[in-house]
Formats: C-alpha cells, structure tokens, sequence
C-alpha cells in the first residue's frame, strides 16, 4: 500500500516538475514580417555598408523588433522601388540568417547608368 502512495506523489511531482521545465525551456516562436507572400510590406532602410565600388551591403529593419522575416532557405524576396518615377522590381536573396531578430541584410550589386559610365571616359 505504501508504494502505491509514493507512486502517485512521485507522478504528480513528475507532471509539475515537466510543467515547470517546459515553461522555463519551451521557446517562443518569433513573429514573422513575411505573414503572407501577396501583400508588399514596407521596410525602412536603416544602414547601407560599400563592400566594393559596385556592391552595397543594405540592412531594412522589420515591422517589429522581435520579429524575423520568416523567408524559406534558398528563397527570395521582390524589392520594388520608383528611381526617377519607374517602377523596378528586383529578386534578392538575404544574406542574413532568419535567426536574427528585428532587420534583414541585402547585398545588391549597383550598376551605374551608361551615362555615368561613360563619364570617365
């Protein structure tokens, strides 16, 4: 009979044990910018970095600081923008992990219009 006591005590002190261990350790998934792919979200450029003469390094924060842009590896995302009053629309890949919380990074090689080019000439 005495064992059969232990071993309901040792079982709810297992359950509140497990309880206590699972909200200590249990992570709380991030919040994602990229909810839906069909709607265009709008992220402020916060710092532009020169790798090289022609190759730009942007970081965009996200709408929240604790979210993450929740991007599918090897995917990528359609910037849009109006240079000159015309829409352009280009694929990029982030080179930041999706473990990083608050902002997301960029490298975009950056042409030069043939006028510019051609300048030094």
């Amino acid at each position: 009979m005495l064992s059969y006591i232990i071993g309901l005590i040792r079982s709810s002190i297992d359950n509140i044990i497990n309880l206590i261990l699972s909200l200590f350790l249990s992570k709380k998934k991030p919040a994602i910018t990229l909810e839906d792919p069909n709607i265009k979200y709008a992220l402020k450029l916060i710092d532009k970095e020169i790798i090289s003469h022609d190759t730009r390094k942007f970081r965009f924060v996200l709408r929240e600081k604790d979210h993450v842009l929740g991007l599918p590896i090897g995917q990528h995302i359609f910037l849009s923008a109006k240079p000159d009053g015309v829409l352009v629309v280009r694929p990029y890949t982030p080179v930041s992990s999706d473990d990083d919380v608050g902002f997301v990074d960029l490298v975009v090689k950056v042409q030069k219009s043939s006028e510019e080019a051609f300048s030094v000439l």
